[in-house]
């Protein structure tokens, strides 16, 4: 198990269906997006399983973990159960509530 910090890489659309997939760190910011035809697709176009080509994701997560860091696929099922994954979505909904309330 790595030290480095985790990039959270999921969708919430059903394997099967079309839907937005989300690279989200530990600390609550979503990096990247991908429209995904299937769920299997998350992974490869956000860039945890490494193709011939970098993704053009990469240069984000560099430049946010400059020191490095891991990107974790997390399957739809296993969302509600994942602890990291939980923590981070906790802290982007954070995040996103302090937001709207510092624009009204």
């Amino acid at each position: 198990m790595s030290d480095k910090p985790k990039i959270y890489c999921y969708t919430h659309a059903n394997d099967g269906e079309p839907g937005e997939a989300f690279a989200l760190t530990e600390d609550g910011t979503v990096l990247a997006t991908e429209w995904c035809g299937i769920e299997i697709q998350v992974p490869y176009k956000l860039g945890v399983i490494k193709g011939e080509v970098p993704t053009m994701h990469d240069k984000k997560y560099d430049a946010y973990y400059p020191d490095g860091y891991e990107l974790e696929y997390v399957k739809t099922r296993d969302l509600g159960r994942h602890e990291g994954f939980k923590k981070a979505k906790e802290l982007h909904n954070a995040k996103r509530k302090r937001a709207a309330n510092d624009h009204h």
